[in-house]
């Protein structure tokens, strides 16, 4: 999910670059110096720190500033769906989840971005593809200062760029968590094998380990037996996950998926 908002975040970047604006990445508001009374002494006292917060992108453009935070909502989530009827629910009404993560930055950031006369902008977008209003006003507002494209053609680059961006990241998010879970399900702890030793007398005995002789053949063993269940876990994981569906969306040359200690090569 991270590398999902990254990508984007970048994408933003580069589209707000590309039409004059100066970008910086995940800014620092400025540290704040505030002014107190002691309730002691009744002098005042000058307390200087810096929020801990910080947005994703700042956008500057003459004498305005714009902090950017970007966020990928699921419009399906059972909070959202729950709070509608089973004929007026979130799955019904557009850009329910999407107000609601505008909502929440805003609680986020607004006072902070008050003292310093920036403008917080949600750049919110639902995971199945639709933009928040504030995110579409914004690219609105960049597309006016296009230096390349006309404002149409602007806003159509920049919806295909966040459209593949999303969707690709959604993609890479449905595919880890298959692996994650076709591990968990087969795996079972794959890569730690118990071996019975045979019960001799260096075995036995409590003064005395297992000879040299004895240990190499357990390791040997338990090798031969994490190798027999690496190649089982191997094959059921390919007979349920398509080898070639990550090369077909990446270009790259198929190949069949190998498993070992608990996770996938």
């Amino acid at each position: 999910m991270k590398r999902r908002h990254d990508a984007i975040k970048q994408v933003l970047a580069e589209l707000a670059r590309s039409c004059g604006y100066h970008v910086e990445v995940e800014p620092a508001f400025p540290a704040v110096l505030e002014l107190s009374i002691d309730p002691v002494t009744g002098e005042y006292v000058q307390r200087a720190y810096r929020p801990r917060a910080h947005g994703d992108l700042l956008l500057m453009r003459g004498n305005t500033c714009q902090l950017i935070d970007v966020t990928v909502v699921r419009p399906t989530t059972l909070t959202l769906l729950q709070r509608g009827s089973a004929t007026n629910g979130a799955h019904l009404r557009p850009l329910v989840a999407a107000r609601h993560a505008e909502r929440r930055k805003h609680q986020t950031y607004d006072a902070e971005c008050a003292r310093h006369q920036w403008r917080l902008v949600p750049f919110a977008l639902e995971s199945l593809g639709a933009k928040g209003t504030e995110a579409t006003q914004l690219l609105q507002r960049m597309a006016a200062h296009s230096l390349d494209l006309s404002p149409q053609a602007f806003l159509l680059h920049a919806t295909r760029r966040l459209s593949i961006t999303l969707q690709s990241g959604n993609a890479g998010i449905a595919v880890q968590g298959t692996t994650d879970l076709l591990l968990q399900q087969f795996g079972g702890g794959a890569g730690h094998h118990e071996v019975d030793l045979p019960l001799t007398s260096s075995t036995l005995s409590p003064g005395r380990g297992p000879g040299r002789n004895h240990r190499r053949r357990a390791a040997v063993a338990e090798a031969a037996a994490a190798a027999v269940t690496r190649t089982a876990l191997a094959e059921q994981f390919n007979s349920v996950v398509h080898a070639d569906y990550h090369s077909a969306r990446t270009g790259a040359v198929p190949r069949r998926v190998t498993v070992g200690s608990g996770a996938a090569a």
